[in-house]
């Protein structure tokens, strides 16, 4: 794997050995070289996977960028390099997602291990995207809701089976269905039947 590497040095006198530096690593290529203020710039247009910023001359303004290009470009790896390990700025540049801090001193023993972590940190970027588009593909399409119900639609229809029978028959009761009797027939059956059997006894009497 073959990391592009972007290089950002505003220390003239360092931007020779670090290109060296990166040079002798098979496993980076370096994009270009560029100075702080054109390096958000750079980035958006060449896309690098690693990003090497040289804290020279002034170390709190390269860490400043530093936090700043982690937030914008949360893909990228960073390493920073120093002419002396201080402990407040190691501390630092750890926390602002720096992979790696490098002096020249340790520049050698400390490069090669930082390289594989920034592969690891890709490589484990791809998968992870990979993965979410898998479960994106896999995930199930909800049904889509009508957007007017038909006409079998009751409201509450999530409820239970009787619910919906009750709610539909109650409908047909006050519609009046086809073919059912009148609510008032049967009370006048039996009063003319009540009516039939007074006549009757009468009758009886009478005789």
């Amino acid at each position: 794997m073959t990391i592009s590497t972007l290089l950002v040095c505003d220390d003239t006198s360092k931007a020779d050995s670090l290109q060296a530096l990166i040079g002798s690593r098979p496993e980076l290529r370096l994009t270009s070289s560029v100075d702080q203020a054109t390096a958000q710039g750079r980035i958006s247009t060449e896309s690098p996977s690693l990003v090497w910023i040289e804290l020279s001359p002034e170390p709190v303004k390269g860490l400043s960028l530093l936090g700043e290009l982690r937030e914008k470009f949360p893909a990228v790896q960073f390493l920073v390099s120093y002419q002396t390990l201080k402990a407040d700025l190691v501390k630092s540049a750890m926390q602002l997602g720096a992979v790696e801090y490098i002096d020249p001193e340790s520049a050698e023993q400390l490069l090669p291990d930082a390289i594989e972590r920034v592969i690891h940190k890709l490589n484990e970027a791809v998968l992870g995207s990979s993965v979410n588009r898998a479960r994106v593909v896999a995930a199930p399409t909800a049904p889509e809701t009508p957007a007017v119900p038909d006409e079998t639609y009751v409201p509450g229809a999530q409820a239970s089976t009787r619910s919906v029978t009750g709610v539909r028959g109650k409908a047909a009761e006050l519609s009046g269905a086809p073919g059912s009797m009148p609510w008032w027939l049967g009370p006048l059956l039996i009063l003319c039947l009540v009516a039939a059997i007074v006549y009757l006894a009468m009758s009886q009497v009478h005789q």
